[in-house]
């Protein structure tokens, strides 16, 4: 992929976000030198925590428009950077003091070393700075994680009807 084709991606996924409706700017670094598979997975542990204390048992059957949504950048291992993940996240439910403290509660679970930081978005803007990694010609797609690919099919068919 060029510099060219790389830019417009970054900017239909910043198009991406303002369609999905994206509230959040919600950094969650790992302070690790882990693998991209490993904290992709650490992702998908935590969006199943933020709608599983949210929804209750049955959170995995919940339609889309009630569930955490968005997507996620992870950056790091270049030039001594730790792995962390710049989300772009929809959230349908709770309150700005509850859910900071509980991003930070769940993620300080799966990740004792992390740190976070939530921010409620007021403009596109992070949008470009969350995909700044996309810019680099060694970037790979497996960087970009959807919080939609953690869904089940009968979560997202609901979307079809």
């Amino acid at each position: 992929m060029n510099w060219y084709e790389r830019q417009r991606l970054r900017s239909a996924y910043g198009e991406f976000c303002e369609q999905m409706g994206v509230t959040h700017a919600v950094t969650l670094a790992t302070h690790q030198d882990w693998s991209i598979s490993k904290t992709t997975k650490l992702l998908k542990q935590f969006c199943a925590r933020m709608d599983d204390i949210h929804l209750g048992s049955t959170w995995s059957r919940e339609p889309l428009d009630k569930r955490m949504n968005g997507l996620f950048h992870i950056e790091g291992t270049q030039h001594g950077k730790h792995f962390h993940a710049h989300g772009l996240i929809r959230f349908p439910y709770g309150n700005e003091s509850g859910r900071k403290m509980l991003i930070e509660y769940f993620w300080r679970g799966l990740c004792p070393s992390g740190t976070i930081d939530v921010k409620k978005l007021w403009s596109n803007n992070f949008a470009t700075y969350a995909s700044k990694e996309m810019r680099k010609r060694d970037y790979t797609s497996d960087r970009l994680v959807l919080v939609a690919d953690f869904m089940s099919e009968k979560t997202l068919s609901a979307l079809a009807k």
